[in-house]
């Protein structure tokens, strides 16, 4: 159990009718008592329950319920309940902003994960909001934005988790690889080279080594053509015109040097 549902409990329930003794007060306090344990089933039911008693909605409530259903992989349910947290939130004083953030934060993750990437992305940005150097929301968000085809989108990201972790070499690729696309040659050339320095032997290292190949060699650096061209050629890649290219590159440097 983390700190968030705790502070769940002693936030959002204080004041309320369980607090009161009112209808649906003992069901309230079963709920806060089984999410402090990581009961799932008896948050579940005993929220629910009270629901149904008091016949009005209940913002704690909402949030536990968010998590007995992620609890129970029933990610559609806790993302609804989260959602109706968040609706119920605003403008509530009793409502912590760190609670806010980390209903944004699972609705996000449990979209991402279903690979609803565009219902995923609006709670992504709310959570990059809060904190601009959030490395994995960052990658979320760009990761995201590949799978809709919006190459923009993801390239700014990328480049934002590049910036927060140098060291990052998928990252490097991807935006090379936009790059590559976009035909800005030159920036996709220092990427691509980038991640084959940070990864020799990455699984996409030899197919990077067969891009860079002829993108050099048409940018007249022979010596850096050379080297990759014999990487490419030497992973024993499946024939095809990509060899080819490489051997025909191979051999026109042999013979002017």
């Amino acid at each position: 159990m983390t700190k968030w549902v705790l502070t769940a409990g002693l936030t959002l329930l204080a004041g309320s009718v369980a607090a009161q003794g009112g209808p649906g007060a003992a069901e309230l306090q079963a709920c806060d008592a089984a999410a402090k344990k990581g009961q799932w089933d008896a948050v579940i039911s005993n929220c629910e329950k009270a629901l149904e008693i008091m016949g009005e909605e209940h913002v704690g409530a909402r949030y536990y319920l968010g998590w007995g259903y992620q609890g129970k992989k029933n990610y559609a349910k806790a993302v609804q309940n989260f959602e109706k947290f968040l609706e119920l939130a605003k403008g509530r004083d009793d409502v912590q902003a760190d609670q806010i953030g980390h209903a944004n934060r699972k609705i996000a993750g449990m979209l991402y994960e279903q690979k609803q990437f565009a219902a995923a992305l609006p709670y992504l940005e709310k959570v990059l909001a809060t904190n601009r150097n959030d490395k994995q929301v960052q990658w979320s968000i760009a990761t995201a934005a590949m799978q809709l085809k919006n190459d923009t989108k993801a390239a700014r990201h990328l480049s934002e988790v590049i910036r927060l972790d140098p060291s990052m070499d998928a990252a490097y690729y991807y935006l090379g690889m936009i790059q590559l696309r976009a035909q800005d040659n030159q920036k996709a050339r220092a990427n691509l080279e980038k991640y084959v320095q940070l990864k020799p032997s990455g699984r996409r290292s030899a197919a990077v080594h067969g891009l860079l190949c002829p993108l050099t060699y048409n940018a007249d650096d022979h010596e850096a053509a050379k080297a990759h061209c014999e990487a490419f050629v030497a992973s024993n890649p499946q024939p095809g015109s990509q060899v080819d290219t490489a051997k025909q590159i191979l051999d026109a440097l042999k013979k002017s040097s």
